[in-house]
């Protein structure tokens, strides 16, 4: 386990998947719960088997307070030319919104896996059923996908396109640039999807809007980057840059 100390009250930690112990799982589904309608213990279970590391974030007394997973290539998604970082379900309590500690880990952690094979491009690839995770884009990278007057979807599509039909199939809508389930697997409480509507005069928000405005209803807008020391900046770069004197060993 690593552990990287800030000067705020929560401590992020990534740790193997195996490694979760069954009172953290309980945790981690209570936060999924409480934040999110239609989510389901058996989906979530099944979603964090498929993943090979969680970054964990704790208060000052060890409780969990947000949580990411992350899996390199998943359904054999990468190719000979570059890897596939997913990252899966994503959570921090509403009190703690605002902090950073979790893309200053999450970036941290992905360093680590970048330096593991250096030779090849990265790509991280989330999904998006909020507006906070989408503005981590625009915050820490130069590139990315979407963006408007799509730009970079000649280079980052067609990658998204190819992943995302491999794990999600017929749900996912490339036209539209969404994963779209019949039955929702998840969507924020009504109280949490304020906010998105309250800043949706900011450019980040509307757009968001504008790509995936069924996202109250769990739809999940799908979204990618180049994770390169060129392409990042910021608190990103800072953390993914010492990340990789650290490499994790990937399986």
């Amino acid at each position: 386990m690593e552990s990287i100390n800030t000067k705020t009250n929560l401590t992020y930690s990534l740790v193997p998947r195996t490694q979760i112990e069954p009172e953290e799982i309980e945790r981690m589904y209570f936060l999924m719960e409480s934040n999110y309608d239609c989510v389901r213990r058996h989906q979530f279970e099944k979603d964090l088997q498929q993943k090979q590391w969680v970054g964990i974030l704790k208060d000052t007394e060890g409780v969990i307070q947000g949580f990411t997973t992350f899996s390199v290539n998943p359904g054999g998604t990468g190719t000979s030319e570059y890897n596939i970082v997913f990252s899966g379900d994503t959570i921090i309590s509403p009190p703690y919104w605002g902090s950073n500690e979790l893309i200053k880990g999450g970036m941290h952690t992905g360093g680590r896996i970048v330096a593991t094979d250096p030779q090849k491009k990265w790509y991280w690839l989330l999904i998006s059923k909020g507006h906070r995770t989408y503005t981590y884009l625009p915050l820490f990278f130069h590139a990315y996908f979407p963006r408007p007057n799509d730009i970079d979807a000649d280079n980052l599509f067609p990658i998204l396109d190819r992943a995302l039909n491999t794990l999600f199939g017929n749900y996912w809508k490339p036209q539209q640039g969404l994963i779209i389930f019949p039955t929702s697997m998840g969507q924020l409480k009504p109280e949490l999807t304020a906010s998105t509507w309250q800043k949706r005069n900011k450019p980040t928000v509307a757009y968001f809007l504008e790509k995936n405005p069924g996202f109250y209803l769990g739809h999940e807008l799908a979204c990618l980057a180049e994770i390169s020391p060129d392409n990042l900046k910021g608190i990103a770069l800072k953390y993914f840059t010492d990340g990789m004197n650290n490499p994790l060993s990937v399986e």
